[in-house]
């Protein structure tokens, strides 16, 4: 020992210390909502999910779990009924109808915990589609009319809401083989995230590519006019435009339906609906096909204009016909009121009296009723 008192921290800078730190405390409990929030965006720890959409968590590149945001929904595996199901098993990421109590909404609501970065992190994957949408004019403006818009994005979520996707089939041909393109709308929304993002390579692709194939089968089963009904106006200067006939979507519906119910089953991809949205003439001779369909219109209108006016032709001869047998029995009524009457009709009908009409204008005969009737002598009119 050399004498020296040990080193000791003034009581006064262990104060200080104490009271910073104590001072932090309700900083870092006012803040860390708003330092999270930076985190979740940065997904870091936290992430964030927009309404609508579950986004896969990965641990050292294999999945983990997913988060989602769909309002009145969960997945199956966090319903408490459901104790034993594991989130490695698919049936576990089932979307269902969320029947919990309801949790108050806080500072923290719509921020999920991912895990401790590096090795937690939200997978991204390549995806291909085509949206049924307004496109984008080159001066930045919103076209009125929707069309096909093509998108391949780096994307980190699966719509689990419903959206509507354009397919088109080049080429299919008739009974007949004339070629056809055929444009149609798939509405779907994913049931199974899990399944839709790992029991096969690229979901929608699966799904365009087998829906494919039975609608050419379809299409090879009807004839080239079976498919088609034009629009108002179409004439053989301006052919008109092509749309499916409205039973094609229907039977077409029909035909998939066992294809539908694998989706599902398989892949989590509920399809809702199956709209044709055109079908069109393709190849070299789609011109012709097209004049070819215009006449048909026609002639389909020409027969429609001529069964109209030969319907108004009979109803007029037929008002016709009941205007004078009406008149028919106001003159034979007056005749048999008037005695004698029916006889003296006769002999002028016979023989062109023309004593009935001096005989109907004499006024009252024995107490009988004065009856003017109409007469054509040829000669005027007489009353």
């Amino acid at each position: 020992m050399d004498g020296k008192e040990p080193y000791t921290m003034e009581p006064m800078l262990i104060a200080m210390l104490v009271t910073i730190g104590i001072l932090m405390i309700p900083a870092v409990v006012i803040l860390s909502p708003f330092i999270v929030r930076k985190l979740a965006e940065l997904e870091r720890f936290w992430a964030t999910c927009q309404e609508g959409q579950a986004r896969p968590v990965t641990r050292n590149k294999k999945f983990s779990k997913f988060i989602m945001s769909f309002a009145g929904k969960c997945f199956k595996g966090e319903l408490d009924g459901y104790p034993l199901l594991s989130t490695s098993q698919a049936e576990y990421w089932e979307v269902v109808e969320d029947t919990r109590p309801p949790q108050k909404e806080s500072f923290w609501t719509g921020l999920y915990w991912i895990g401790i970065p590096p090795f937690s992190e939200i997978q991204r994957y390549k995806m291909t589609w085509i949206e049924w949408g307004y496109p984008k004019k080159p001066d930045g403006g919103v076209s009125i009319e929707k069309a096909p818009i093509p998108h391949e994005e780096l994307i980190s979520h699966i719509l689990v809401q419903s959206d509507v996707y354009f397919v088109r089939i080049s080429s299919a041909e008739t009974s007949e083989g004339v070629p056809v393109d055929v444009s149609f709308l798939l509405t779907i929304n994913i049931t199974n995230p899990y399944k839709a993002l790992y029991r096969v390579q690229h979901w929608l692709e699966a799904v365009s590519n087998q829906t494919e194939g039975t609608t050419r089968v379809f299409i090879g089963t009807k004839k080239f006019p079976e498919l088609f009904t034009l629009e108002e106006g179409t004439d053989m200067k301006t052919v008109g435009k092509f749309i499916p006939s409205p039973t094609s979507s229907e039977k077409l519906l029909e035909d998939l339906q066992e294809r539908l119910t694998e989706f599902k089953e398989e892949y989590g991809v509920f399809v809702e609906l199956v709209q044709i949205q055109s079908v069109e003439p393709a190849g070299t001779d789609a011109k012709k096909y097209r004049e070819l369909l215009t006449m048909i219109y026609e002639a389909k209108q020409k027969a429609e204009k001529v069964g109209i006016d030969a319907t108004a032709e009979a109803g007029k001869i037929t008002t016709i016909a009941n205007a004078t047998a009406e008149a028919a029995k106001k003159v034979i009524g007056a005749v048999a009121a008037i005695p004698g009457g029916a006889e003296i009709f006769h002999s002028q009908q016979v023989g062109g009296l023309p004593n009935l009409t001096t005989y109907v204008e004499g006024g009252e005969r024995k107490g009988g009723p004065l009856i003017s009737i109409p007469i054509d002598s040829g000669k005027g009119k007489k009353t």
